[in-house]
């Protein structure tokens, strides 16, 4: 939650009123001794005092003159001039950048009751520096007209009253935090809080930007290298879901081969079979021709040529196996015999080729199914590589989880403040370019 600030101090003499002058009003071009102001974004600053050009010494002048009552000439040491100086966290005003001008507005009031309205000679609010905070500036005038900052301010219990009661007026109004009491919320202190200076003020919160920056830097590098290490790890899967893909289109058309090569080894085993029968019919055959054809070559054998030759021009019959027949049907049945001992040796020969084809089928069949357990084997094998990176990831991203816990234990400083810088990153940068960059 925000902090309602407010700061007082007392200046010096006419010397140092004019140092306070040229600082608010921007009077001088550079600045060596505040080098957070942007001087593209000075124009955004404004008074809720009527403007003037007359010097802060002459305002001081004048109020004097129309207001002191005391009897006595003023001294050059006094104190003529004090400056308080609000402000709230710079994540109030990012947060919510429409309430910035009426949050001045209610310190402007606050101040005009606490130490009257005619005795501040100007309020300026200055937006072109890390945060917004407005200086107010007046004169330390008494309500019976004495000159006296040590009655307007008080001492130090007077200025914890005055804490308190623009908490009441005006912290509470925004839903702001109180700063810190050290009677109250540090009894056991050896001394009081100090309100810390501006420079001081900013020192802190660029050292909380560094170590912010840096562990968002640290952050979003983590981040990218596992972002980077999930990218290559859903490569490298869509990859094997292709290459499993193929094997399985592959294990598909090698089992439609098997498929057709079995019906090829089914239809070849069942022209086998039938084979078989035909030859065993030959065989039989033949058996029954061979004591025929060995009479007829004994037959012939006994015949001269004369009597061979007077057969073939009066046919006549023949005794013994081939008794009714006549010469030529004797050759005829002779070339016959001869014609079907062919056809069984031809028959043998494709039984013989049909064995080789069937036995290399069933030797394709099995070589097949082998190269097919295999690939199931590979298959099961990147399964379980697979199933190892899936492990290895979540370990990353308990990992991940247990730096995010870590980040939860920082102070809640540094992570209020990697939050906003991380929102900017989101988008902020958008946000505030509308009005003239960003405000811290």
């Amino acid at each position: 939650m925000a902090t309602a600030i407010c700061r007082i101090q007392r200046i010096g003499g006419a010397k140092d009123s004019v140092g306070i002058q040229l600082h608010n009003r921007r009077e001088r071009t550079h600045s060596n001794s505040n080098p957070d102001i942007d001087r593209s974004r000075s124009e955004d600053n404004y008074t809720l005092t009527p403007h003037t050009d007359a010097s802060y010494n002459a305002l001081v002048d004048r109020r004097l003159h129309d207001a002191y009552t005391g009897s006595r000439a003023i001294r050059k040491d006094a104190v003529r001039l004090c400056e308080a100086l609000f402000t709230s966290s710079w994540d109030f005003f990012d947060a919510n950048p429409e309430l910035t001008r009426d949050y001045f507005m209610a310190c402007y009031a606050w101040a005009c009751e606490r130490f009257g309205k005619d005795n501040i000679i100007e309020a300026t609010v200055h937006m072109d520096e890390e945060t917004p905070h407005m200086h107010l500036d007046f004169v330390p005038l008494t309500a019976d007209g004495r000159l006296s900052a040590k009655s307007v301010l008080g001492n130090r219990n007077d200025m914890q009253k005055l804490q308190d009661d623009f908490y009441e007026h005006v912290g509470k109004q925004f839903d702001m935090d109180r700063g810190q009491r050290a009677d109250l919320d540090d009894p056991n202190a050896d001394r009081p809080a100090r309100h810390k200076t501006m420079r001081e003020l900013k020192a802190e919160t660029m050292k909380a930007w560094e170590q912010a920056d840096a562990f968002n830097e640290a952050t979003i590098e983590y981040r990218d290298e596992i972002m980077l290490e999930q990218h290559q790890w859903y490569q490298e899967k869509r990859g094997l879901e292709d290459e499993l893909r193929k094997m399985q289109q592959q294990k598909d058309s090698l089992a439609a081969q098997i498929a057709n090569q079995e019906k090829l080894r089914s239809d070849a085993q069942t022209d086998l079979e039938a084979l078989r029968e035909r030859t065993e019919a030959l065989r039989r055959e033949e058996a029954d021709l061979t004591p025929k054809v060995k009479e007829l070559r004994e037959t012939h054998r006994t015949l001269s040529d004369e009597e061979i030759e007077a057969l073939d021009v009066t046919p006549r019959k023949i005794g013994g196996g081939f008794k009714g027949m006549t010469p030529h049907q004797a050759q005829e049945l002779m070339n016959t015999v001869a014609a079907r001992g062919k056809l069984v040796r031809e028959q043998h020969a494709k039984i013989e080729d049909l064995s080789k084809t069937v036995a290399e089928l069933q030797s394709q069949l099995q070589v097949k199914q082998e190269k097919d357990a295999r690939l199931s084997m590979e298959e099961w094998q990147r399964k379980i590589d697979e199933r190892k990176e899936i492990d290895a990831l979540r370990a990353i991203k308990r990992e991940f989880e247990v730096y995010q816990a870590a980040v939860a234990k920082l102070p809640q400083q540094i992570r209020d403040a990697v939050h906003s810088e991380i929102q900017r990153l989101r988008g902020g940068d958008v946000e505030r370019s509308g009005r003239g960059g960003r405000s811290r």
